[in-house]
Order: C-alpha cells, then structure tokens, then sequence
C-alpha cells in the first residue's frame, strides 16, 4: 500500500496519525509483538518414516549475521529497490492476531516478513523469475511437503519450515553450536564425540526431529543448501555443506534479542540473495 499523505482537512475531535512505516523503514525494525498461546511447541514429533529415518547434521558452525545483512544492505541502498521500498508500507498490526497453532505464525509471517523481503528481492532482480509457494507438493500422496519453497527459473533455491513458538529451542540449538573460528581438528573432535549421541548428532530432542526434517526437505529437492526455520520468535538460516553433509552453517536469530531484532527482515533477504 502506498504511504499515507497529508491531509489539507481535518475530523474535529480526531488528532493527526503518524505516517504508516514504509517496507524501507521496516528493514531496520523489529517483527511486531503477538500475543500466544501458552505451552506451545513443548513436543516435536513426526510421524513421516523418511522424516525420522533421516540423519541430521552431527552439528553447526556458527555464521555472522554480517554475512547477510552486509550485501541485503546493500542492495536496500540501490535506487531501483528504494523506488519500491519507500514507496509502498507494510500494513498496521491487526488486533486480530494471536499464535495458538502453526498456521496463526503463517499469516503474520506473509505480512510482515515476506511482504517486504519479497517486494525488495522483485526490485532488485526484476527480471528474474523468482516464485515463493505454499506446499507445492501438497497434491503427491505420501510426500513430505517444507511449507514454503523458492523457485528461480523453475528450480528450487531455498525452503522455509514454519513451527510454532517453543518448537526451536535456543539452549538445545546452542549445545549443537561450534564457532565459526573453530579448528578442523576441535571439529573433527566434536564429530568424534558426537558419533557414539543418540542419532550420532549434537542436535537432541526437539532440535533432532526439526533438523531431521529439513535436512530432507533439503535431500529431497536436490537443488538447493538453503532452509530456514521459523516460529516467529526465533527464525534459523541454515546452509548445507556442499562435501560434508554432517556440518552446516547456522545463524540463529531471535525475534526480541538485542543484536538480531532489527536485523532479521535484513538477514532473511541476504539469506535469500546468497541463496
């Protein structure tokens, strides 16, 4: 929607509104507040065969924010993406909202997070054929199916997993985390230890199924390293190693911490770009 202008007229009794935050503005703001259901995402499970019969990755490297904000700041910089983004505004919060089940992180998630990366990512690359879809595999009897895929020119680049809040763990994610200055032999020494771990893998209990799970959304589409998951309070950019499929490149994001917060619609686009 475009930025509301000035009005020469006035409602009597009414005070003036500030003007509605642009998508430009937004990269540099926080997703809003929502309130939620109490005790969500205590368990993870699933009950697809392939799902639990797959190997996570043994553990992640931890990767700069940087990585990804540097070239999305970038690209909000050039004239032909801030002739969209200040332009168009993201829309007010609706009292209407509130998380109880995976779908409520759903709707938010369309407004306020892809609405904006996704209206900067068509700006810069206007001519590319770039497609965000719902469950494309919906209609395949007995097919996992990640809840959003990328396409560029037909192929998959990149997947995102919604969850409910509570359903990523910020301990359980952190037990699994090496620095990303970490030695190839403190690596290969974490590896070690991690082959006699349930599952052989750092990643346990409710981190072990969601990582189970994208790691086959991953194996399964074949073209793509990138999957994300995200839950509204926290959202987990992971790249997959091109030779060794126990590693990844993770970066954890939290929704209200005070070094992501204003970041992450930043994070997830550059995510996107590099993907």
């Amino acid at each position: 929607m475009p930025p509301a202008s000035a009005s020469t007229e006035s409602t009597p009794g009414l005070q003036p509104k500030a003007l509605a935050e642009t998508i430009h503005e937004s990269f540099s703001k926080p997703l809003p507040n929502i309130n939620k259901k109490l005790g969500l995402g205590e368990k993870v499970n699933s009950s697809n065969t392939e799902t639990l019969n797959t190997t996570p990755p043994m553990l992640w490297l931890d990767r700069s924010i940087a990585d990804y904000t540097t070239p999305a700041e970038t690209a909000l910089a050039k004239r032909q993406v801030q002739e969209v983004t200040v332009q168009y505004c993201i829309p007010a919060l609706e009292g209407t909202l509130r998380i109880e089940c995976e779908p409520d992180v759903v709707r938010p998630s369309a407004l306020y997070l892809l609405h904006p990366v996704h209206m900067a990512l068509r700006a810069l690359h206007p001519d590319v054929a770039i497609l965000c879809m719902s469950e494309p595999y919906k209609e395949q009897t007995g097919k996992i199916r990640p809840d959003i895929v990328y396409k560029k020119n037909g192929k998959v680049f990149a997947i995102l997993e919604y969850k409910v809040p509570g359903a990523v763990d910020k301990l359980e994610f952190d037990r699994a985390r090496m620095p990303w200055a970490s030695s190839k032999i403190k690596i290969a020494d974490q590896k070690s230890k991690g082959s006699g771990r349930k599952d052989s893998t750092w990643f346990q209990d409710k981190s072990t199924v969601l990582m189970k799970q994208v790691t086959r959304y991953v194996n399964m589409t074949e073209t793509t390293r990138y999957a994300a998951l995200f839950n509204w309070d926290f959202m987990f950019l992971t790249v997959y190693d091109r030779l060794d499929t126990e590693l990844i490149y993770g970066t954890l994001l939290s929704r209200t911490g005070s070094n992501t917060a204003n970041k992450l619609r930043k994070a997830y686009l550059g995510w996107l770009m590099e993907a």
